[in-house]
């Protein structure tokens, strides 16, 4: 999926482009079904555009509302997405952060964060290795 020769990387210019994210519109949902699938209110049509939109939208996003509630998950607009590479002998990880709307809080100088932040580690094998 992300592995380091896939075209993801030279799509996305990830070497020379910087820090990024991708977002991810969802429908509004009302619940979940018993059988865990999201129901979208007047019945939207919702169809993930990668693996990653589907690990969102068909495991994370059940797992989200069944915790939080559908008071509380009526509330979730999308999802912020992005993926990074290492080399595995760097062993650098990601900053220790605090996830914020960056855009909000230019326009109104307050913080806002997400209703909920995620990690998804995938690699290829022990220590990112193939074996």
């Amino acid at each position: 999926l992300f592995a380091p020769n896939c075209t993801f990387w030279n799509e996305s210019d990830y070497k020379s482009r910087g820090y990024y994210s991708f977002w991810m519109d969802l429908p509004t949902l009302t619940n979940t079904e018993s059988n865990g699938d999201n129901i979208a209110k007047d019945n939207v049509e919702f169809s993930p555009q990668n693996a990653v939109e589907d690990v969102i939208y068909n495991h994370l996003l059940p797992l989200v509302q069944d915790e939080l509630g559908p008071d509380v998950s009526r509330n979730i607009v999308g999802a912020e997405w992005w993926a990074h590479t290492r080399p595995t002998s760097a062993n650098l990880g990601h900053q220790l952060h605090f996830d914020t709307d960056e855009a909000h809080l230019k326009q109104t100088k307050t913080i806002s964060h997400p209703i909920v932040s995620s990690v998804l580690y995938i690699t290829g094998g022990k220590n990112g290795s193939k074996n």
